[in-house]
């Protein structure tokens, strides 16, 4: 098929480069313009300061089978999945003591973690992974975190555990203004199992992220250019017309608007976006977790601790990957990445801190260097994984509906596995067939 139009793209992650290669294996034109000097988006493999070795700086796991879109592209391109290395040790900060058993709750606790899991997957069997959230009956579950579970009066050691869960799949808003719905839709996402949610993702790629972004991206003959901000974007007489921060205007017979959600503000739409896109991303689906990486001596090998937040020193999650040069590589998660305004922001380049965190996991431990990219304050981003907002369940059928030749896409509005690499794939393949759609019938 051969239709010589030309298409717009705007926003280089995963979504963008797979709606790119799909319209133009479609015949299409493709221009993809990406603010940043590099593709992946939210994603960003590189080296580890001053090391050789490649760390995940943004999003880096995969559950394969289980996320279907991306596991098709994984065995389309022949990669391979690497499994982390295995956890060894453990180290929990819950209810005011340090646990190293390897599952974290005391048989005291055990009738209430009982109680606790029916109570979660109970909910969560109410969840069809394979429809959209929000074409769901699950208003009653539209609640805060805490207003989930207290009713449950857990003990202080088991509540921290469960916090700490949820603040990783809330990124930071669990007991602020994160739906529960988040960590129903991830079990149910992962075959209703509590178990399978907070133990399955353990695979990384081959050659990481990096090596999938570029295997899609080298299957078409897109025009990709780097550095280009857009400001501006305009319909009108059946065409788009896109500004870019240089002043260069692109016309296009349609175009897919791939960037977070956070950013569409940051772009003048004419005519202006319809009511729910612009009170959904008013709402901030973008969360402001952190992840960081450090380089620690004397450390064990396999680390693995979940703490709550006061006790770990700003990380809940802290997770080994391996040795380098002698010293162990260790990441952390925080839910409470730097935001304008916000006081207890946890600063990833700021040594002092993270060794506070280590020494509380880990006592003895010595940081000798750290490495991160922080979402929150990165332009292109301004947030970091997704996730659903109290009331944004409203709004996500106008967020994904297009708009005269206009198409949408990304991680924070897919359909399926919101925030994972999964549902930025599989909304890109969504937005190329709503396009080439849209573009077909008006010829």
């Amino acid at each position: 098929m051969s239709t010589d139009h030309q298409i717009i793209v705007v926003g280089g992650g995963f979504a963008g480069v797979t709606a790119a290669r799909d319209l133009s294996q479609l015949g299409y034109r493709v221009v993809v313009l990406e603010a940043r000097n590099r593709l992946g988006g939210r994603t960003h493999r590189r080296r580890f300061k001053d090391t050789d070795v490649e760390v995940e700086l943004g999003g880096g796991w995969f559950a394969g089978e289980m996320q279907r879109f991306a596991h098709r592209e994984i065995t389309r391109y022949g990669l391979k999945y690497k499994p982390d290395p295995p956890v060894e040790t453990f180290g929990h900060l819950l209810g005011g003591q340090r646990r190293e058993q390897p599952f974290p709750v005391t048989w005291e606790e055990a009738v209430d973690f009982e109680r606790f899991g029916i109570h979660l997957l109970k909910a969560a069997l109410t969840v069809d992974p394979a429809m959209p959230a929000d074409l769901q009956p699950l208003k009653a579950f539209d609640v805060t975190w805490e207003e989930f579970v207290a009713p449950l009066g857990l003990p202080d050691g088991l509540r921290d555990l469960v916090d700490a869960w949820a603040l990783d799949a809330c990124g930071g808003r669990a007991t602020e203004d994160a739906s529960a719905i988040n960590h129903l839709w991830q079990t149910a996402q992962f075959g209703h199992s509590l178990v399978r949610w907070h133990t399955f993702i353990d695979q990384q790629l081959e050659g990481g992220t990096r090596a999938l972004l570029e295997a899609i991206i080298g299957d078409c003959n897109a025009d990709v250019r780097l550095g280009t901000p857009v400001t501006e974007v305009e319909q009108q007489g059946g065409q788009v017309r896109v500004m870019t921060a240089e002043g260069e205007v692109l016309a296009a017979a349609g175009a897919v608007i791939a960037i977070p959600v956070n950013c569409w503000p940051n772009i003048a739409f004419s005519p202006r976006l319809n009511e729910d896109k612009v009170r959904g991303a008013a709402l901030r689906p973008g969360t402001r977790g952190v992840k960081v990486y450090a380089l620690v001596e004397d450390a064990p090998a396999g680390f693995m601790g979940y703490g709550n937040l006061d006790a770990g020193c700003g990380l809940t999650v802290v997770n080994g990957q391996g040795e380098v040069d002698g010293a162990q590589l260790i990441f952390g998660l925080s839910p409470a990445g730097r935001r304008e305004g916000i006081e207890d922001a946890f600063d990833p380049f700021d040594i002092e801190l993270v060794q506070r965190a280590m020494s509380a996991y880990i006592p003895g431990a010595h940081v000798i260097a750290t490495d991160a990219e922080d979402w929150n304050v990165e332009p292109f981003s301004n947030g970091s994984w997704s996730a659903y907002r109290i009331g944004q369940m409203e709004f996500l059928g106008g967020m994904r509906r297009p708009e005269g030749r206009l198409v949408f896409a990304g991680s924070d509005i897919a359909r399926g596995v919101m925030t994972w690499i999964d549902g930025a794939i599989e909304s890109g393949t969504y937005a190329a067939a709503e396009l080439n759609r849209i573009v077909t019938a008006d010829r």
